[in-house]
């Protein structure tokens, strides 16, 4: 078989038609609400949609194909069914771009959405802010994750999209096996460089704690900058383990950013750093440079034979900082520190002040 015949073969349904063949959003705007009356959904549930390819037809010479979809509303599960539906039955393949903010999916539409990406050639962008996806969702998006990075061969074919760059899942409850989940997903991803994971409800558990580790090997070993987000979870010292093994083990060449913030770390180290705190580690600012007047806001408590348990892991991990020679900026807002602790990093790592 020649290499033109094996290729054909070898396509997605997204690139199953002629080359010659330009699909519109017109096009993808009548399969739509082709979709959406098929399953009964009243024009009002699909309104915000509607207008988003209406205004794309009525500018499309000045804007162009529509290249990143932006839903802003409270859709649901059903509409979101229908437009990945449309999607597909369109063969509209120009998207790059999925962002959808508190738009009330929730697990059922992140499963539709996950069937979709799984063959989507040209996904760069997955963003899924305040949707009310949980763990079961994040489990439907990791196989489909997967599906669109594997390098697998299958019967049929091998997979070559090498294209996701950024995944955004804030604020939605995913939890430790969510996060496991995900990990799992982006086992054969080459090309990830923003992950942001803030207020997922992560725990420390040993769930967590693999999910992590495994979180840092996904960033690629090419040297492009790769950031990884984790603000605002309940890692706490406890699960601080993943994050060490995690940086001991990393690929990436020019990882550059990590945000630790209000994870609890260092709960019972007695010391917290507020926001107008700063810490420099090897050059590196782990905190913002604000001097105000607020400095004696920091509560210091005498610790007690409990407590100092905590301490050998926190110096662990800022070993594990100080190590990893490729982190250039780490952000650790709102967690807590002993006074001792941060002494350990100055008179170790010789650049280091409160």
């Amino acid at each position: 078989m020649d290499k033109k015949k094996r290729r054909d073969k070898e396509q997605t349904p997204f690139q199953q038609k002629s080359r010659a063949e330009e699909i519109s959003v017109e096009q993808l705007q009548q399969a739509f609400r082709k979709e959406c009356k098929n399953k009964n959904i009243s024009t009002i549930q699909t309104q915000c949609v509607y207008n988003l390819l209406k205004d794309f037809i009525e500018n499309e010479e000045e804007k162009g194909p529509l290249k990143q979809l932006c839903i802003g509303g409270d859709i649901g599960s059903q509409v979101c069914a229908a437009l990945c539906d449309a999607i597909v039955k369109s063969k509209y393949d120009k998207l790059h771009t999925y962002c959808f903010w508190r738009a009330g999916i929730g697990d059922e539409g992140a499963l539709h959405i996950s069937q979709h990406i799984a063959n989507c050639p040209s996904l760069k962008k997955l963003e899924l802010r305040d949707c009310g996806v949980s763990h079961v969702g994040i489990q439907a998006l990791a196989e489909g994750i997967l599906k669109n990075n594997s390098s697998i061969k299958t019967s049929k074919s091998k997979r070559r999209f090498k294209t996701l760059e950024t995944i955004r899942l804030d604020f939605n409850k995913i939890g430790d096996a969510g996060i496991l989940h995900l990990s799992n997903g982006l086992e054969f991803n080459r090309s990830l460089k923003r992950l942001s994971l803030q207020y997922c409800g992560i725990g420390s558990t040993q769930q967590a704690v693999q999910g992590i580790t495994q979180i840092f090997s996904s960033f690629p070993s090419i040297d492009i900058d790769r950031e990884l987000d984790l603000q605002g979870n309940s890692v706490k010292t406890s699960g601080c383990d993943g994050i060490v093994k995690g940086l001991q083990n990393i690929r990436s060449q020019n990882f550059w950013r990590l945000n630790l913030s209000e994870n609890g770390i260092g709960e019972n180290c007695g010391l917290y750093i507020n926001c107008f705190d700063v810490i420099y580690l090897r050059g590196i600012c782990l905190r913002p440079k604000q001097y105000f007047s607020l400095h004696y806001h920091c509560i210091y408590t005498k610790l007690n034979e409990t407590e100092k348990d905590d301490l050998p892991m926190i110096q662990t991990l800022v070993d594990a900082f100080a190590n990893c020679q490729t982190l250039k900026h780490l952000q650790m807002e709102s967690n807590f520190f002993e006074e001792e602790v941060c002494f350990h990093y100055a008179k170790n790592r010789g650049s280091c002040c409160v």
